[in-house]
């Protein structure tokens, strides 16, 4: 009998070794029966198999959602559980906790190469984004302006030309509008090209982005750093551009739904991380009934793309606050 049992173990136990995700089973009271190698890989443990064997597994877990089910799992019962996409020392794992006769199993799925695949196809699908942004701000700026200036040009000389007073009054009404027309245009190709990133940096951008707004919405716009622009240097100009993006949708957001009278945008960093707030002191909403819009969708994906992280917290008459963290600067 003792034999058998020995021999069941045995033939377990290389299942689990040869089995091509993390693994990892313990008893009831918590301790180890059964690890893998690529359990032991994926957290990084500074311990051979057997060192593990035996070892209480709440120690051998990182703070966090997975160290968090296991304790709950230990003192209130084993029930089956799922965490997707957990990031577990720069890999992402799906995890799946499964209830045992005598214990629980543990299996972590390293889906990291699919996490960096998606991203990479994101961040080609917004470089596509912002070439043809590009592309239709050249156009606006380089056809549409110098055409509309020929044609108040000529408007202009008609008007000279003109006796009755009466009509040379409509004559520069029309050359205003086309005026007004020409200055929205440079407005609208300047929101579709930030030149002044590529030209200046980040923040002379976001400067000037807030300078320039601040003319126009009802509310004032602030912001505030602690990132000098050696640090944001670092940075890849199409981050820089996402991270602009991120900003001109949430400030667009806040004059159409907030009502607030003050908007913030704070940079600070945190070792690699750079930290992005931004929040209003606007009417808010419920975030439990609310959906999110396309821009809000978007902001995700260009944070995704730099595998950062992004919280949109809000109560009603309590405004809104967006805090991104993206772990793109060097230490």
């Amino acid at each position: 009998m003792m034999q058998s049992q020995t021999e069941s173990y045995e033939f377990i136990k290389g299942l689990v070794s040869s089995f091509p995700s993390g693994m990892i089973a313990f008893d009831i009271e918590g301790y180890v029966t059964i690890v893998n190698k690529e359990f032991v890989q994926l957290l990084e443990l500074n311990s051979k198999i057997s060192e593990v064997i035996d070892q209480y597994v709440v120690d051998l877990l990182p703070q966090g959602q997975l160290r968090s089910h296991v304790v709950k799992c230990l003192e209130k019962g084993r029930k089956a559980f799922e965490i997707p996409m957990l990031k577990i020392n720069d890999k992402y794992v799906d995890i799946k906790g499964v209830k045992l006769l005598n214990g629980m199993l543990i299996v972590l799925n390293n889906i990291t190469p699919l996490i960096d695949l998606k991203n990479e196809a994101t961040e080609l699908i917004i470089k596509s984004q912002e070439k043809e942004r590009n592309r239709i701000a050249k156009e606006m700026h380089d056809g549409i302006g110098p055409t509309l200036s020929t044609v108040k040009l000529s408007l202009e000389r008609i008007t000279k030309a003109i006796q009755k007073e009466e009509e040379k009054e409509r004559l520069r009404q029309v050359s205003d509008t086309i005026m007004e027309i020409s200055k929205e245009i440079r407005s609208i190709s300047h929101d579709l090209m930030p030149s002044s990133i590529i030209d200046f940096g980040l923040l002379a951008a976001l400067e000037n982005f807030v300078n320039k707004n601040n003319d126009t919405t009802n509310f004032t716009i602030t912001i505030e750093s602690e990132v000098s622009d050696v640090d944001l240097n670092q940075i890849p100009k199409n981050f820089e551009v996402s991270i602009f993006r991120i900003i001109q949708e949430a400030t667009h957001n806040a004059m159409k739904y907030s009502e607030c009278t003050h908007f913030g945008i704070s940079l600070s960093r945190d070792d690699n991380t750079l930290i992005l707030i931004i929040s209003d002191d606007g009417k808010g909403y419920d975030v439990a009934k609310v959906s999110h819009g396309i821009g809000v969708k978007n902001m995700k994906t260009r944070v995704e793309s730099m595998n950062g992280t992004i919280n949109i917290t809000s109560q009603l008459n309590q405004g809104v606050s967006i805090i991104i963290k993206l772990p793109i600067l060097k230490s």
